[in-house]
């Protein structure tokens, strides 16, 4: 399918009658019949944990560290001067750290970590300019890419980002994928937030 564009494929299945043409997209888990909070709600030991600001005040109780994400804003549940979003986990208390301030630098993040790097079409010279996203629907920014470890094969090194304006909530776990000039991919990793 790789030499058909998206609408030559749903074409073809409109063409077949396959009812699937008209199907809205979804960027979501395709596998699961309900929200990602039910879904590993079943399959993951969850511990709760105190819900706390940025000073160390406690706001309420969370489900568990593994439910919630940087930046994350829906299904924190803590009343007050809202809404809260998601800043950090302290995984050795098991306390989820929060803010109600939109644009708090803890939401932040400068440089990241990538791992498991996949190149397309061969690792270009380093360091370089790339225009790259974090997010999907996110709008490509600009950074510079350098491996930390160079003498490492391309598989095995780790390569810091430097972003040329700090981007609000990166996860780690995430994947980057980064572009060249005619916007075309060039690899990407997995992000590790530096802390």
């Amino acid at each position: 399918m790789g030499g058909y564009k998206k609408s030559e494929v749903r074409a073809m299945a409109k063409k077949f009658n396959l009812p699937v043409f008209a199907k809205q997209e979804s960027q979501d888990i395709c596998f699961i019949s309900k929200d990602v909070a039910s879904f590993l709600q079943k399959y993951l030991k969850l511990k709760k944990g105190k819900i706390m600001d940025e000073t160390g005040r406690i706001l309420g109780t969370h489900k568990g560290l593994a439910l919630y994400t940087p930046g994350q804003r829906k299904g924190i549940n803590v009343g007050g001067q809202g809404p809260y979003f998601v800043v950090g986990k302290d995984n050795k208390k098991n306390n989820l750290i929060v803010t109600n301030k939109s644009q708090s630098p803890a939401l932040y993040s400068k440089e990241i970590k990538l791992e498991n790097v996949n190149w397309i079409v061969g690792e270009p010279e380093l360091p370089a300019k790339i225009n790259l996203r974090t997010r999907y629907r996110n709008p490509l920014v600009s950074a510079i890419i350098k491996a930390q470890n160079e003498k490492l094969k391309a598989k095995s090194k780790t390569y810091k980002i430097t972003f040329d304006q700090p981007q609000k909530a990166v996860a780690s776990g995430q994947s980057a994928v980064f572009y060249g000039e005619k916007k075309e991919v060039l690899g990407g990793g997995i992000i590790k937030v530096k802390n």
